[in-house]
Formats: C-alpha cells, sequence, structure tokens
C-alpha cells in the first residue's frame, strides 16, 4: 500500500497556470516583476534612505506596490488571470493561515525572550514604547503587503508556474526559492556574511515552498513569513541593516571579519544555528495543517 502523496495539494493549486505555461511568457513576467523589486533595493541601498529611521523603513515597504501593480499587469496580459489565482481558494487559505499564525505567534515569542533580552545588554539604542509602538503599529499592514508581494510571486505565481510544467520538487521548490534568496543579496555585506543571509533566505523559501504544497494554498506560508518579518523588524536589529527603523532594540553591526577565522566545520554550525527561527516556523506550519 503507497503512502499519500503530501505534495497532492500542490496539483490542484497549479491548475490556473496550466492554460498558458510557455517559458517566454514566465520569463517576460519574472523580468519585470524581479527586475523591478531588484532595482528597486539597488537605488534605496545606495541611498541609504531605507535604514535612515520608521520613516525610512516605512516607505521601504511602502514601495512594494509596485512590483505588486507589475505583477498584476503581468498576469492579466500574459497569463489572461489574476492575483487572486494565485492564492488558492481564499478561504481556505485564510484559515490555514489564522492556524498557521495561533501556533506560530506563542513558538516564536518564547524563543526570542532570550535573545531579545540578551541585545538589551549592549544595544546603542532602545527606543521609547510609545514611539516604537505606533511604529508598529503603521508597519504592520505594510509588512502584510510586503510578505504578500513576495509569497503571491515566489510561493504563488513561480510554484505555480513550475508545478504545471513538471511534478518534480526539485523543480518547483527549488527554482522559486533560489530567485527568492537572490533577490536579497542585495541587502547583506559582501563575502561570507551575505552566503549566510542569501542561504538562510533559501531554507526558508523551501520550507515556505514545502507548506505552500502541502496546503494547497499560499495562506500559511504568508502568514508565517509576515510573522517573521514583524517579530524579527520590530524587537532586535543591527545598525544600518534592512528594516532597522522600526526594531526595539538596536545593538552594533557585528564585524563581518569574525566569520573568517572559523574552518569550515565551525561555519556550518553557525550557519545551522541561525535557521532556528525557520524550523519553528515550518513546524508551527505543519502544526497548523496537520501534515
Amino acid at each position: 500500500m503507497t503512502s499519500p502523496d503530501p505534495y497532492a495539494p500542490a496539483g490542484a493549486f497549479s491548475e490556473p497556470a496550466h492554460p498558458r505555461t510557455d517559458p517566454w511568457r514566465v520569463a517576460v513576467t519574472v523580468i519585470a516583476v524581479w527586475g523591478t523589486y531588484i532595482a528597486g533595493g539597488v537605488l534605496l541601498g545606495a541611498s541609504g534612505w531605507a535604514t535612515g529611521g520608521a520613516g525610512g523603513t516605512l516607505g521601504l515597504l511602502a514601495l512594494f506596490l509596485i512590483p505588486l501593480g507589475v505583477l498584476a499587469v503581468a498576469l492579466r496580459r500574459l497569463h489572461a488571470r489574476g492575483l487572486g489565482s494565485l492564492c488558492g481558494p481564499a478561504p481556505l487559505a485564510l484559515a490555514q493561515g489564522r492556524a498557521a499564525l495561533a501556533v506560530g505567534l506563542p513558538a516564536m515569542a518564547l524563543a526570542l525572550v532570550l535573545p531579545t533580552t540578551a541585545a538589551m545588554g549592549e544595544a546603542v539604542m532602545l527606543r521609547a514604547p510609545l514611539p516604537w509602538l505606533g511604529a508598529v503599529g503603521l508597519a504592520l499592514p505594510l509588512l502584510v503587503l510586503q510578505t504578500g508581494v513576495e509569497e503571491l510571486f515566489y510561493r504563488g505565481y513561480l510554484l505555480q508556474q513550475m508545478r504545471a510544467l513538471s511534478d518534480r520538487p526539485l523543480v518547483w521548490m527549488v527554482a522559486p526559492s533560489a530567485l527568492f534568496a537572490a533577490s536579497h543579496l542585495f541587502n547583506a555585506e559582501p563575502g561570507l556574511p551575505a552566503v549566510f543571509y542569501v542561504g538562510w533566505t533559501f531554507v526558508f523559501g523551501l520550507a515556505a515552498a514545502d507548506l505552500t504544497a502541502r496546503a494547497g494554498t499560499i495562506g500559511p506560508a504568508w502568514a508565517l513569513h509576515f510573522l517573521n518579518n514583524a517579530l524579527m523588524a520590530s524587537l532586535v536589529a543591527e545598525t544600518g541593516g534592512p528594516l532597522s527603523g522600526l526594531a526595539l532594540v538596536v545593538v552594533p553591526a557585528r564585524p563581518p571579519d569574525l566569520l573568517y577565522g572559523l574552518p569550515p566545520l565551525a561555519l556550518l554550525i553557525a550557519f545551522a544555528i541561525t535557521l532556528w527561527p525557520v524550523l519553528i516556523l515550518w513546524l508551527s506550519g505543519r502544526i497548523a495543517l496537520r501534515r
């Protein structure tokens, strides 16, 4: 007796992509959306505007409306479908997203108590509670937008299109996750810190793709992506880091040369340790889905 395919829901999820799977359509859409996203990131990184306080961070998040608009136009013109087709059944996506948040929020909050408390001892800036809460309150809907755009594109559009072309997870899980990781390259310090950051993002992309394929919607991945970004951005950040304008506690940026003195095995262990939030989020999604 064969066991049921855990990724069976991905088949129905990818159905909207089947009528138009021409590679040129996918290529044009990816170039348009990803190009807009990367160009904006490079320009903002060069200007330093995104790390210039809460206002700059909120402005950065609001700019995700641009790739969202580009994706909507490309979908309509090239694939004759709308943004809703990237989500899976809306009621199911909402229910799964709420369930994932219900499990993930207390798990992540408990896991972050000690790191946040420890960071306060080395803080170079500790924001006043009321202004911080106000900034976070403004940022939450924009974080829904930012994480939503990324999930619609990477786990919605790209996963659906890749799944319509191949039923091999190596194709529809790895390709979107690799592109997702590469898009974060411009947010990292060059060298080993970039390898760690992009590698972390790649593993997160694989976890989100796994949950999407098991769920048949982007609900759990979107909810947990939002939870991760909201907690990481609002609690502790390094000076000058992405979304550091929202953090309650700002700590000094770690010297990148700390990594270069470590042997390969120590580097692998250090990288594995950084993956604990991904593991907690992925397990939260699995528990919420019960599959």
